[in-house]
């Protein structure tokens, strides 16, 4: 359900926020496109992290590459709507500093929180795949995407390619 997963458009479709409450953009953290060193052609997502938190969205706008208010539902794009009662699959290759990836969910009162986190393992000098399936409950009408770069150290770097979310429900793929 992502356009752009591996990064062939360049950053399309990917966008940063900044720090504070906010948002305001941070001006030492980048998005990058790497066509050094990546998974699959023609490149891979570098992440910058100077400044903490780092966290970058998947989002619907393609021309977007920095959302100031990513969880109100009428102003961000970052939202992408989902059907109850189905199992969310997501892969991703990943290097550098470990990447914390967050699912997010909107209810149908308008209510949102985090559905599901996990934090990879160890930062990692190879392309490393990470992959996890969590359920959407019934009152789940939306998820988004968020990656944080989980790093002890300034000046990380974070590496992601081949992205994919898929949506599975009683052995049906949609």
């Amino acid at each position: 359900i992502l356009n752009n997963p591996g990064f062939s458009q360049g950053l399309k479709h990917w966008a940063m926020t900044g720090v504070e409450e906010s948002f305001s953009m941070p001006p030492e953290n980048a998005l990058v496109l790497d066509t050094a060193d990546f998974v699959s052609s023609p490149g891979s997502l570098k992440i910058i992290a100077q400044e903490y938190p780092c966290r970058v969205f998947y989002t619907q706008d393609p021309d977007n590459s920095f959302i100031r208010h990513p969880w109100d539902f009428r102003r961000s794009k970052c939202w992408l709507p989902v059907g109850s009662n189905k199992t969310i699959m997501i892969s991703l290759y990943h290097k550098g500093a470990r990447p914390t990836l967050s699912i997010c969910q909107l209810n149908r009162q308008g209510g949102h929180g985090i559905l599901q986190r996990v934090i990879a393992e160890q930062e990692t000098s190879e392309w490393s795949r990470l992959q996890f399936e969590c359920r959407i409950p019934e009152d789940v009408i939306a998820v988004m995407l968020e990656i944080q770069v989980t790093s002890l150290q300034a000046d990380a770097e974070m590496w992601l390619d081949d992205m994919e979310i898929r949506l599975v429900d009683n052995e049906t793929e949609f």
